[in-house]
């Protein structure tokens, strides 16, 4: 019988959300807090999935793209941005090209497309940067199960 240890890889997105003050957590009792369960840190869907993390792969392509490559999404939703108004934390990153503070977001639209996988779930934000030329990808996150927001 061999010992199998969690990969430190594994842990980095995690951790690195934590050490820079972010609320993701790993909750207790799930693969990512024991040391003795197997796992790794991999975009792959045939491996076990553990942490957060981007998917700069898919940023920039149009929403046809993202759904040849993911399939239809699982469930859809659209947020509003409003100036002086900040994003739950879910959300955050798209305050990377629409500032809280920037006059100019008002009413701008960002939609969140999800798909449900196996142990994990993946997100894509897109918006529209030239209303009425097409939705674009503006942020992804896919983050493992046992991860909270």
């Amino acid at each position: 019988m061999g010992v199998r240890l969690l990969s430190v890889l594994s842990l980095l997105p995690a951790v690195a959300l934590l050490a820079a003050g972010g609320g993701c957590s790993i909750e207790e009792g799930d693969p990512a807090a024991d040391t003795t369960s197997s796992a790794s840190w991999s975009a792959s869907r045939e491996s076990v999935f553990v942490g957060v993390e981007e998917m700069p792969e898919l940023h920039g392509l149009s929403e046809e793209e993202v759904v040849t490559i993911m399939g239809p999404p699982d469930s859809e939703t659209a947020l509003t941005l409003h100036a002086g108004e900040t994003l739950d934390e879910f959300h955050i990153e798209v305050h990377n090209t629409y500032g809280p503070d920037d006059p100019t977001i008002e009413g701008r639209i960002i939609r969140d497309l999800q798909w449900d996988r196996d142990g994990y779930r993946e997100a894509v934000f897109l918006h529209e940067p030239v209303p009425g030329e097409g939705w674009i990808v503006l942020e992804s996150v896919r983050w493992s199960d046992n991860v909270a927001f």
